[in-house]
């Protein structure tokens, strides 16, 4: 009994911060064999409207080359053929309004990924 009273702090905030990085330790220990746990039910309907949404953007790049291909054949034909140009035109309108129909559809179907909360959704 001839230790100081300073000793006996010290060791004492020697045991307590020993313990502490110990307790520290296993807790990281425990953290990292955590797995995130996820409804199979969940996910394979996140990923149904995730391959929705990829269809319908495959649609948005065909439609997108239509048109381009649509509008230098509309600049390509003579103005003689009347018929011709009319048709083109016609067409282009139509594939005008197929790509805004699209995008609204897009639209949807990221509101509906975002609003079902999948997790790792890429939008």
């Amino acid at each position: 009994m001839c230790c100081r009273p300073i000793g006996k702090y010290l060791y004492l905030f020697l045991l307590i911060s020993c313990f502490s990085l110990m307790t520290l330790g296993i807790m990281a220990q425990e953290e990292r064999s955590y797995t995130v746990i996820t409804d199979p039910g969940i996910s394979k309907r996140c990923e149904e409207l995730q391959s929705n949404r990829l269809e319908k953007l495959k649609l948005k790049r065909q439609i997108k080359a239509l048109i381009s291909r649509t509008d230098r054949l509309k600049k390509d034909t003579p103005p003689q053929k009347k018929t011709v140009l009319a048709k083109l035109s016609y067409l282009l309108s139509r594939l005008k309004y197929e790509q805004r129909f699209n995008l609204s559809k897009i639209e949807k179907a990221e509101e509906a990924i975002i609003r079902r909360g999948c997790p790792n959704a890429n939008l």
